[in-house]
């Protein structure tokens, strides 16, 4: 398991989006398990399994863009 520590520090970007997926007993894509949203100035930490990742979107101008992936 890893904790991951994700913070919305940009002051252009008013929210960010988290996503957390499980990855198929295959290994491919991932099934949605869990979002949310991060507004500015504020922190979090998710937990997440080895089967699991986290993707982080800027929703701040709309655009949903991708931020990073864990």
């Amino acid at each position: 398991m890893a904790a991951i520590q994700v913070q919305c520090t940009d002051s252009r970007s008013t929210r960010l989006l988290l996503e957390l997926f499980q990855r198929n007993a295959d290994g491919s894509g991932g099934t949605l398990v869990r979002q949310g949203l991060v507004a500015a100035g504020t922190a979090i930490t998710v937990d997440t399994a080895a089967d699991q990742y986290l993707v982080v979107s800027d929703f701040g101008d709309g655009a949903g863009k991708s931020v990073d992936n864990w």
